[in-house]
């Protein structure tokens, strides 16, 4: 039989096949990358939920301390770190198991997994205030810890949920050049929320007169027995405003994203 034809290229037809393929990546300038997502709805739309999980996780991870010191002042500096370190090591132990979960159902579990969490902190922030509000900001260390937990609760689920937002982002069908300008754009836009929530939170608690004064052990029924009810009109709003925030963006990003199932397949 005859030998089967050389695949090699001639030296005539290398830079034709080495040309860009039809629907490739086109060369673009910073400009006219950055422009490309811009007009790209889902970037748009990653862009402000970074922006509304970076409300909720900068307000609980900024006044955490102050929330709990508030509740048991005679605690120390590092006994304050040695409790927030359990919610940081439970981030750590989380974090490849859910991630793992969440890419086994492809895209469409992703997006489940990513917003479901985002709207459940976004729900403990809420109710954590309305707590507060309801208590007073008395009840017993006991109760007022809870609150202050659901708060530390809703900053794990945040931090667990950035990696499948982040792994979402990145499976989407852009082009590699505009996917790159669309992570440097949700990034930096969405993290001004990291500044803008603590801000405002900060403000509405100063914003308000204690009942009492601050440094007594609630047990005690001291004097401490009004700080929390501060915090609770600023969670409240914040809580609804993320939450309802992440609903929207929800609604209108499955519609463009038009994500199969998960039990379809994996998806993209």
């Amino acid at each position: 039989p005859a030998p089967a034809a050389s695949t090699a290229l001639t030296p005539s037809a290398a830079p034709a096949s080495s040309a860009p393929a039809e629907g490739a990546d086109a060369p673009l300038g910073l400009a006219q990358a950055v422009r490309a997502a811009l007009v790209q709805t889902p970037c748009l739309l990653f862009c402000a939920q970074y922006f509304v999980s970076a409300i909720i996780a900068n307000c609980a991870r900024f006044f955490l301390p102050t929330l709990l010191k508030e509740v048991y002042p005679r605690l120390g500096p590092a006994q304050l770190g040695l409790i927030f370190a359990g919610p940081a090591a439970l981030k750590v132990a989380l974090a490849a198991p859910v991630g793992a979960c969440a890419d086994a159902g492809g895209a469409a579990r992703r997006f489940q997994m990513a917003w479901g969490k985002y709207a459940l902190a976004a729900a403990l922030i809420m109710c954590a205030g309305l707590g507060m509000r309801a208590s007073g900001g008395g009840g017993g260390s006991a109760r007022a810890a809870a609150l202050v937990g659901m708060v530390a609760a809703a900053d794990v689920l945040c931090q667990l949920a950035i990696p499948i937002f982040w792994s979402l982002h990145n499976s989407l069908p852009l082009s590699s050049v505009v996917k790159g300008c669309s992570i440097a754009i949700v990034n930096s836009l969405g993290n001004t929320g990291g500044f803008i929530g603590p801000v405002l939170l900060g403000h509405m608690h100063d914003s308000v007169t204690p009942q009492s004064a601050c440094g007594a052990d609630y047990d005690a029924g001291g004097p401490g027995r009004g700080c929390t009810a501060q915090w609770a009109g600023g969670l409240i709003v914040l809580g609804i405003a993320t939450l309802l925030g992440t609903g929207c963006v929800a609604a209108v990003l499955r519609g463009r994203l038009s994500l199969p199932s998960t039990s379809a397949g994996k998806g993209w």
